[in-house]
């Protein structure tokens, strides 16, 4: 598929306290992947844990919370994992999903998705 980024806005929605971030657009990731330097800059707490098996197979807890996203205009609570420190921000197929957001391989970018109610 290729490697894009996207840039999104997260925001603190205790403090307000916002900052733009260009993600890589992961689909084999599932939540959102900020570092935690990034989150605590903007005054974020983790409040939640996630368990998490990487590519490697390795499985590991990291602490998470949720954070507001803007993107594409559009605002929403999504669950956010506190990743290392300097690492590769990443957006995953559950804030994909919650923003009806599919992945065009071709022109890497994202575009709008048809969601199916069975």
């Amino acid at each position: 598929m290729g490697i894009f980024r996207h840039r999104v806005m997260i925001t603190n929605a205790t403090t307000q306290q916002a900052a733009q971030v260009d993600c890589i657009v992961d689909t084999g990731s599932t939540y959102l992947w900020l570092p935690e330097d990034v989150l605590r800059s903007l005054g974020v707490q983790p409040t939640l844990k996630r368990r998490l098996k990487l590519a490697t197979g390795q499985v590991i807890e990291r602490p998470a919370t949720e954070v507001l996203v803007t993107l594409n205009g559009e605002t929403l609570s999504v669950v956010c994992i506190f990743g290392e420190a300097g690492s590769d921000p990443l957006l995953g197929s559950l804030p994909l999903e919650a923003f009806s957001l599919a992945v065009d391989p071709v022109n890497k970018r994202l575009v709008p998705a048809i969601s199916y109610l069975a």
